[in-house]
């Protein structure tokens, strides 16, 4: 897990945090994208350095390319190396599931709250940055799985609730289920924690982000068995081998009467 870093000169901004799936490839909730554009101005976004920092290493990507789905609070991030030494890194795909968790089974969330950056320098010849980074894990039971929306207005996507204290700052982390399989992505919580307060946190459900389609557009970093500047969804990746995700199998695309796209999950 790492924060997801923005900056544009002097300017810098710790937007939430980010899951690494495999060295291309990563997740982050869409509402973080949106935060850094709130920040920047939207118009901004695509000449934004933005970066992944990979805690207790030295490894450092940059994003090179950002897509989202209306349907879900995911948005996906390709990776370019930053540093030489992502090049060198034995990196493992992450074991992911499109099944949320069972209702009483725990779950394990990990982000960052209250993380601070300051740009020292940045220029053509070097970017100096300066982190205080302040990594959380939170437990808690799954409390209510919410298949299609909680509500109309703010969680209007499927997700769970949970039992936990999700604080600002992890949005967008890891949420994993008692299997260790990244089953969601922290999406909303409170950083008030009150006396006797069990905590109510949801997370957004994995599934819905198999229908975002992402392109690679490195000559030298790239996944095997893809074809450059071709969009591919993150099913079509996990079929390709290119990411783990348990009961990818089971995801259908569809159009609704409108013409939109969609997404469904059939059960085992």
């Amino acid at each position: 897990m790492s924060p997801l870093i923005a900056f544009e000169g002097s300017r810098g901004l710790i937007a939430g945090s980010c899951v690494l799936l495999s060295p291309y490839l990563a997740l982050t909730a869409k509402h973080v994208i949106e935060e850094i554009e709130r920040h920047f101005g939207k118009d901004r976004l695509s000449s934004l350095d933005i970066y992944i920092i990979h805690f207790n290493s030295q490894y450092i990507w940059y994003v090179s390319y950002i897509s989202s789905w209306i349907g879900t609070d995911i948005s996906a991030l390709v990776l370019l190396p930053r540093n030489e030494q992502v090049k060198l890194c034995n990196f493992s795909n992450l074991l992911m599931t499109v099944d949320p968790p069972l209702v009483d089974s725990a779950v394990t969330a990990i982000g960052y709250h209250k993380s601070q950056i300051n740009v020292d320098r940045n220029d053509s010849e070097i970017t100096n940055l300066s982190l205080n980074l302040n990594p959380i894990v939170s437990t808690g039971l799954v409390h209510e799985i919410h298949q299609s929306i909680r509500d109309v207005s703010l969680i209007n996507f499927p997700s769970f609730s949970i039992k936990a204290h999700f604080k600002s700052g992890m949005s967008g982390g890891a949420v994993f289920n008692d299997k260790k399989e990244l089953a969601g992505l922290i999406c909303s919580g409170f950083d008030v924690e009150l006396e006797n307060d069990e905590g109510h946190a949801t997370a957004v459900s994995l599934w819905p982000s198999l229908i975002i389609k992402v392109k690679f557009t490195s000559q030298n970093y790239f996944p095997r068995g893809i074809e450059l500047n071709k969009e591919y969804s993150l099913k079509e990746l996990a079929t390709l081998g290119c990411l783990n995700i348990y009961g990818h199998e089971r995801i259908e695309f569809f159009k609704h009467e409108n013409g939109s796209d969609g997404v469904r999950r059939r059960h085992e």
